[in-house]
């Protein structure tokens, strides 16, 4: 087993590189009053994306640009705080439930707030700004709400709710919502795992380690360095677990975590039915594979694999 946890962003950091995107210096320049500043820690699925690594080079550009910008009016969900990049120039729907803000070209990862605990998280991703944009707000008609109601409830259910909108016949939107309440940002791709839903589950640990609320954010690879010619390698990491439920205890491994518009987003939901603790408790090796829901580019997916027996 390896222990993807600590080591991996301090190696991600030091690396600044991922195999399948192509990483590019940013920086933060000055802005309007009322503009939004992107981030620029790759999200990695975006890089693998078809229909985003054409607007890769806008979204993450080299050198930090003015350029244009375009308004969004963001009213949902209604009461709701929603926080971009951890709290920077958050929106109160509360006090201010139709502000507008400017955004350039760029990803702004966000979450939901409700009552002041994260709710869900997503990410909207400007990009195609040209002049005409410049002049125009998205999002003030019913039928253009950003975050409307249709998208907030599936993403609330545990699927992923995706949605693109569109300027004189071309994307210039879209945007991401999921379940998951830690925030991923971008930078070394992370899930977060919940199996509170399992039946009769009273306490778990991760490699050792007692999980509380049974729910907790893993990386998804430990970064190392090819000893003879120094370049990172992306090393998928598995996970040591034990379980007690209903009063027996199990253990097994999580693995095969996967990096995508997903788990970005949702939390995996790793829910073991009880049939395959039943058949561990008869001495079989259970497996459980976790797929996908919602709005995917590629279809529905395997995002993680769980075996597990009694202990």
């Amino acid at each position: 087993m390896m222990n993807g946890e600590g080591k991996t962003e301090r190696m991600w950091k030091r690396h600044g590189m991922m195999a399948v995107v192509l990483l590019c210096a940013a920086g933060c320049a000055t802005t309007p009053r009322g503009s939004m500043t992107p981030t620029p820690s790759q999200f990695t699925f975006l890089g693998k994306d078809p229909q985003f690594r054409k607007v890769i080079s806008q979204v993450y550009p080299a050198v930090p640009v003015q350029g244009y910008m375009v308004g969004a009016q963001i009213c949902r969900p209604e009461g709701a705080r929603i926080e971009f990049n951890r709290n920077s120039r958050a929106l109160d729907l509360v006090k201010t439930p139709e502000e507008r803000r400017r955004f350039k070209a760029g990803v702004y990862p966000f979450q939901v707030l409700k009552y002041k605990k994260p709710e869900l998280s997503g990410a909207m991703v400007f990009y195609n700004i040209d002049k005409t944009l410049d002049l125009a707000t998205l999002g003030m008609t019913e039928d253009k709400w950003i975050l409307n109601e249709e998208l907030v409830t599936k993403a609330r259910a545990g699927v992923l709710a995706k949605y693109t909108m569109e300027f004189e016949n071309r994307p210039v939107l879209t945007y991401w919502l999921g379940n998951r309440t830690d925030l991923y940002a971008g930078g070394p791709p992370t899930v977060e795992v919940d199996f509170s839903g399992t039946p009769g589950i009273t306490s778990m640990k991760i490699n050792g380690r007692k999980v509380d609320g049974l729910s907790k954010t893993l990386n998804v690879y430990l970064i190392t360095r090819d000893p003879q010619t120094g370049t990172p390698r992306l090393n998928p990491v598995e996970y040591a677990i034990e379980l007690n439920c209903g009063g027996k205890q199990y253990k097994g491994v999580l693995g095969k975590l996967l990096d995508n518009e997903f788990t970005a987003f949702v939390r995996i939901p790793c829910t073991i039915p009880r049939a395959l603790l039943d058949a561990a408790d008869k001495g079989t090796v259970a497996r459980f594979v976790i797929m996908s829901e919602g709005d995917i580019s590629g279809g529905r997916e395997a995002v993680a694999e769980i075996l597990v027996s009694s202990k």
